[in-house]
């Protein structure tokens, strides 16, 4: 078999196996509207510059844009006899407007060329991650206001160590996501370099003009050496990166929803609709969705290591290797964007369980204790130690906790209640990083600030960068 654009140069056909092995079109796919867009803005440079005629520019704009439509459409598909995407585009062009099409790849190696089309791909799918993050963001928000006055056992080392309120739990990972919207719009920057212009790898003798065509495509600048220009992945390393800590801030919110919801801990309860059955066992319901969630971090992980594998020692310039590592970019924004939108619907699934916990005393606000008798006069430490020593001698009972509080310490037995109720304990609280209800409900309304400024900026990105306006 002899496929390819390079065919004529051999003398034996490539083995079906050889080329089954060295194909990449089942992640091609994806990238066809990216080398479609990137071939657009290339035609019209060739044009600007004269390379091309402007009769062959507008015949080839036209077919390119046909392809475009095409594939919009879900009419367009990859033909298996053809490698690469690159090839497929340039073929299915020519048999659609003929000769022109062979003019296309004209001051363009496929080195440079996938290297904008990831590119391109990458940055499209930072502002969709970025979109998933905002929606997760939102439905945080919307459970804080739905439960904000519950109260819950706040834990270290998943032992209890202190009443807080439900939304300050929840805002916890609202930030965590927070930083992940402001790394991704970072990450765009790192992005928006074009390495169009480098051929192979060292440029062209025609008189080409890389920076138009990175005007066009809305890149910030060009690369400024060949070499690095096709064989920089450090974008790429930095998006499976980035991709993993969203992963592993999600996989531990898994992880603390399967535990509270557990009978052991009975903290939330989850909507049906995200709950799954046991196959024998009636009574179950199990948080299976939560549970893979926390699995798949592994496979994001997985990803990671993978491509830092890869790139580990490779020569300069184009190596075939790199191929490997765009299926794991591929992989690692779809695993990210699929678990994204569980995580959200968990979120929207799950209320912590009512009760009267937060009105009866709790040995949970022994550091309560502690710091009424700091405010008495005496030493912290010396206040810690002997609030420790009732703790060890009423072996977790709260009745004669209190005794020996009132015993030793001569704080009086309704003090000592008052002061061991949760919800007293979350209502004492100050400073502007405590669980105080007024300071959570201002660290609230900073978090719907910082969502609605994230939708505007994601909504300008979007349209500078949206493939559609890219093309008119």
């Amino acid at each position: 078999m002899k496929p390819g654009v390079w065919k004529k140069r051999f003398k034996k056909g490539l083995h079906p196996a050889a080329l089954d092995f060295t194909a990449s079109l089942p992640e091609d796919e994806i990238l066809v509207p990216y080398d479609i867009v990137g071939s657009i803005a290339h035609t019209r440079m060739l044009t600007k510059q004269r390379i091309i005629s402007k009769h062959d520019g507008r015949v080839l704009e036209a077919g390119l844009k046909n392809l475009f439509k095409k594939h919009k459409e879900k009419k367009l598909k990859l033909l298996p006899e053809f490698e690469d995407v690159h090839i497929n585009i340039e073929t299915q062009l020519e048999r659609l407007i003929g000769r022109p099409a062979r003019k296309l790849h004209t001051a363009r190696s496929r080195n440079d060329q996938i290297a904008l089309d990831l590119r391109l791909y990458a940055r499209d799918k930072v502002l969709q991650t970025i979109e998933s993050l905002i929606k997760l963001e939102q439905a945080i928000i919307k459970n804080c206001i739905k439960n904000f006055n519950h109260i819950m056992p706040g834990y270290t080392h998943l032992q209890p160590a202190q009443p807080i309120l439900w939304p300050y739990y929840l805002l916890s990972y609202f930030y965590k996501f927070q930083r992940d919207i402001q790394t991704l719009f970072e990450l765009i920057k790192k992005i928006n370099i074009s390495p169009l212009g480098s051929g192979a790898c060292c440029g062209s003798t025609l008189p080409i003009k890389p920076e138009y065509t990175a005007e066009l495509l809305k890149f910030e600048k060009t690369f400024e050496n060949g070499i690095d220009a096709i064989t920089d992945r450090d974008y790429l390393i930095s998006t499976v990166i980035h991709l993993t800590t969203i992963m592993l801030h999600q996989a531990s919110l898994a992880e603390d929803l399967i535990i509270y919801s557990t009978q052991e801990f009975g903290l939330i309860e989850f909507s049906d609709t995200i709950a799954t059955g046991s196959s024998i066992m009636p009574q179950k319901k199990n948080l299976d969705s939560a549970e893979l969630l926390r699995a798949k971090a592994g496979t994001a992980i997985g990803n990671l290591v993978m491509v830092l594998t890869i790139l580990k020692g490779l020569p300069s310039s184009y190596n075939r290797d790199l191929q490997e590592t765009k299926q794991r970019l591929i992989d690692q924004f779809n695993l990210c964007l699929e678990c994204l939108s569980i995580s959200s619907l968990l979120i929207q699934s799950v209320n912590p369980t009512p009760g009267d916990w937060a009105d009866k005393p709790d040995i949970i606000c022994a550091t309560d204790l502690v710091e009424y008798l700091v405010k008495k006069g005496t030493p912290f430490r010396d206040a810690y130690e002997k609030i420790g020593i009732c703790i060890r001698d009423c072996e977790g009972n709260i009745k004669r906790f209190i005794k020996l509080v009132e015993a030793h310490l001569q704080i009086d037995r309704a003090t000592c209640k008052k002061l061991l109720k949760p919800r007293n304990s979350v209502r004492a609280k100050k400073g502007f990083l405590s669980t105080n209800p007024g300071m959570t409900r201002k660290a609230l309304k900073t978090a719907e600030k910082l969502n609605r400024k994230n939708q505007k900026t994601l909504s300008r990105f979007q349209k500078r960068y949206s493939l559609t306006d890219l093309i008119k």
